[in-house]
């Protein structure tokens, strides 16, 4: 099985070695590239929209996918339909991008994403 990471977040495209899309953009531009992911086959490692409403307000996201090399490149419907869904509700949400509040979103979504490898290895 290989693993894709797809991030807007620094600090995961300095900590992660394996393969990596990096993301110049917003959590809806994320989103956009992971729903394009999906279409070529990859499928959502784990769910990808934090739960707490302070989180969603988060401007970093990294999605994980994972593609087993067994498979063909049929696209993923699960996780394109999930992206979509995702997508709609990112495109109506307002990011915290206030200065004093970046870093600490940068850290929860690196923070978020390694123990989410880690609990899943």
């Amino acid at each position: 099985m290989q693993i894709i990471v797809v991030s807007n977040n620094p600090a995961v495209w300095e900590t992660f070695s394996g393969d990596i899309v990096k993301v110049e953009g917003g959590p809806c531009d994320v989103f956009k590239e992971a729903r394009n992911m999906a279409h070529r086959g990859y499928a959502l490692y784990s769910h990808p929209v934090h739960g707490n409403m302070r989180l969603l307000k988060n401007p970093y996201r990294t999605v994980i996918f994972r593609k087993d090399r067994n498979k063909k490149d049929e696209p993923s419907m699960g996780s394109i339909m999930f992206l979509e869904d995702s997508l709609l509700r990112l495109q109506r949400q307002e990011f915290d991008l206030s200065e004093e509040s970046l870093a600490d979103y940068s850290y929860i979504d690196r923070d978020l994403f390694e123990k989410t490898l880690s609990e899943n290895s």
